[in-house]
């Protein structure tokens, strides 16, 4: 088997990644022999290098290099017409290999501009067609709506560039796709948390300080499968909030608790115009406290031209146990706002328990003065 850091086994073949661009293929049904003939070079002679290899259906694969994605065809049949290896996109590519995972027909992987996403399963059992004619890649990254903390990523670390430090890494559970990144050389100290049910990002989790995730595996705990993180120190990390909304984290025999701060940052609300300005009136927000502790939020309003400013509407606390409905007045000018609500130390106030934001609406009028709700 030539020398490589991983491999993977598709149509009946080991497929090895040897050098920058070069893949070799054994024979079938015998990893152990290769010949020499039996190799395709991928988009060779540029600074890029091959950083993922995923199977694919029929008999395909998908190559991750650091700036582009490619897929190879029919690599049952080496000498056939149909093995070949085409350009998906040269608009980004795989930062680290164990950030890409398959989940259904979707291929997910973190990329220098951000979270991408495949669909490598549209092609149905009745259609015909290389892979590279039915794959499709959203036309934005699924981190759109969290580009601000994929900015805080360390690259270089990521990709495994910092000696000895982990790359960044990921895994899917419980219908989520968890991703841990590195926001310093020091190590992945970041969870991100995707929610593939409601296509959504549900949670950005810092880590303790000095404890930096090297993998993240899936176990079978109290009969469920859980998310262990395994942590540089040796130590393992499940990564399940307790009843309390609290986190626990240590290596005694009784774990020390951390309360987690909270941010929840809404759309940007244009009213279907972004050309006309308007005058943001009345927020309405819906909420509910999961637990038996009360709570304290604050709500704030940016706007967009021509009043670019962030502005407090109020705090208040929650009752525990029962959903809580306010109105705030905003007053502020401007063709889009955007809402962001805070619980937690930033307000001066330990967060406490688990919340839910139930609904978010926000009234206004253009020129008129007929004021109308968007939610």
């Amino acid at each position: 088997i030539p020398p490589a850091t991983f491999a993977v086994y598709v149509a009946n073949r080991l497929c090895v990644p040897t050098g920058r661009d070069q893949i070799r293929f054994s024979q079938l049904l015998d990893p152990t022999d290769f010949k020499v003939e039996d190799y395709v070079s991928i988009d060779p002679g540029n600074s890029d290098s091959i950083q993922s290899l995923t199977a694919l259906e029929g008999a395909a694969m998908l190559v991750g290099k650091r700036r582009g994605l490619h897929v190879i065809t029919s690599i049952d049949d080496l000498s056939g017409s149909d093995f070949m290896q085409s350009e998906v996109t040269s608009q980004f590519g795989v930062v680290a290999r164990r950030t890409v995972r398959h989940v259904g027909g979707l291929l997910f992987f973190l990329s220098d501009t951000g979270v991408y996403s495949v669909n490598v399963g549209v092609r149905g059992t009745s259609k015909v067609g290389t892979p590279a004619a039915y794959l499709q890649i959203t036309d934005d990254p699924v981190s759109a709506d969290i580009e601000d903390k994929i900015a805080d990523i360390h690259f270089t670390t990521a990709a495994g560039l910092t000696s000895g430090v982990a790359p960044a890494c990921a895994t899917v559970s419980d219908n989520r796709y968890f991703l841990a990144v590195p926001t310093s050389a020091s190590g992945n100290d970041r969870i991100y948390i995707f929610n593939l049910v409601l296509n959504a990002w549900e949670s950005v989790d810092t880590l303790p300080g000095g404890v930096y995730v090297d993998d993240l595996v899936r176990v079978i705990y109290n009969n469920r499968q859980r998310v262990v993180a395994v942590v540089s120190s040796g130590k393992l990390l499940l990564l399940d909030e307790n009843a309390d909304g609290e986190d626990e984290y240590g290596n005694t025999a009784e774990a020390s608790t951390a309360i987690a701060d909270a941010l929840a940052v809404t759309r940007i609300y244009r009213a279907k115009n972004a050309a006309t300005i308007k005058r943001w009136k009345i927020a309405s927000i819906s909420s509910t406290t999961k637990t038996a502790s009360s709570t304290k939020f604050r709500v704030q309003a940016t706007t967009r031209e021509p009043d670019s400013s962030t502005v407090e509407l109020g705090e208040f606390t929650t009752t525990a146990l029962e959903e809580d409905f306010r109105r705030l007045g905003i007053r502020q000018r401007g063709n889009g706002i955007q809402l962001t609500v805070t619980n937690g130390r930033q307000i001066g106030s330990n967060p406490e328990g688990r919340w839910e934001l139930r609904d978010i609406t926000v009234e206004g009028h253009e020129g008129s003065r007929q004021r109308r709700s968007y939610a």
